[in-house]
């Protein structure tokens, strides 16, 4: 009985540190298309994550697309890289650009709405020390925009703040104008910011809603995203050599709107896993 207990929780740490699947890396598209920021803000050419980006506030982390309380999200969270397979030795010891910014209400149009809050923007980000498969994620001094915590206009809708990482590439250079630390928070287009910054690839991104009182007018719901169906068209879509670990943990992972947010694939895994040792060691 001991032994299988033992086995079922080597089974979870193997579950907890694989790199991100192309099951995960999907699931984070459907979620960024179906909340509309996809392509509200960045076109679906554009948004292809390499990874997971893990955002923590107070010792919870958050899914994609929870709603969550004004004061809950209040003060700076840290944050983590869990890349896929293929993008590990590639991102490994890179430089990155991370940023919270507020996309408005599902609908926004971006352009006229003179582009998104920022809420936070940091350049020189690095990874610390791996662990169990992902990097935390390191500032490497001061923000060009402080942490500034969500407050959208009561009644004004679910407001979706994004956090997005950009890899620096060699020709990297802050913009005038957001090249000097604590720059007040204010509008600008993230697109216009990775362009005149010469910023790489989108290599990872999450979202969260926050809204302050009762909507005074309607605004498009977000749908669920359907797991099965996007496990299906990756398998129907991948090459047998890609597709292998592609599924690991696909049972686990909720349907999900902007109210109830995809679960991590690995991490309901190895929960199943733990759980199921520890009613055998009980035994």
């Amino acid at each position: 009985m001991l032994g299988s207990s033992l086995a079922l929780l080597a089974a979870a740490s193997v579950a907890l540190a694989a790199p991100a699947s192309d099951l995960d890396v999907a699931l984070v598209k459907a979620n960024f298309k179906n909340a509309g920021i996809v392509p509200d803000v960045f076109s679906e050419d554009d948004f292809n994550p390499q990874g997971l980006l893990g955002v923590t506030y107070s010792g919870s982390p958050i899914t994609q697309g929870q709603s969550l309380e004004k004061n809950a999200v209040g003060e700076k969270p840290t944050w983590s890289f869990t890349p896929t397979e293929a993008a590990a030795s590639k991102l490994g010891n890179a430089t990155f650009t991370l940023a919270l910014i507020d996309a408005d209400v599902v609908g926004t149009d971006q352009r006229a709405a003179g582009g998104q809050t920022r809420h936070f923007l940091a350049n020189g980000v690095g990874e610390g020390s791996e662990s169990d498969g992902s990097f935390p994620l390191q500032e490497s001094g001061d923000a060009i925009t402080d942490y500034a915590g969500p407050g959208p206009a009561e009644g004004s809708g679910p407001h979706r703040y994004i956090w997005v990482l950009f890899k620096q590439g060699d020709d990297f250079s802050a913009p005038e104008g957001l090249n000097q630390p604590h720059t007040a928070l204010s509008k600008f287009a993230i697109n216009d910011y990775v362009e005149s910054a010469h910023l790489g690839d989108l290599v990872a991104a999450t979202y969260f809603q926050v809204e302050v009182g009762t909507a005074t007018a309607s605004f498009p719901a977000t749908s669920a995203v359907d797991t099965a169906a996007v496990s299906s068209s990756l398998a129907a879509t991948s090459t047998g050599s890609s597709s292998t670990g592609t599924a690991t943990g696909a049972e686990a992972t909720e349907s999900t709107d902007g109210d109830n947010a995809a679960g991590s694939v690995h991490a309901g895994a190895a929960v199943g896993a733990l759980a199921a040792a520890a009613a055998l060691f009980l035994a």
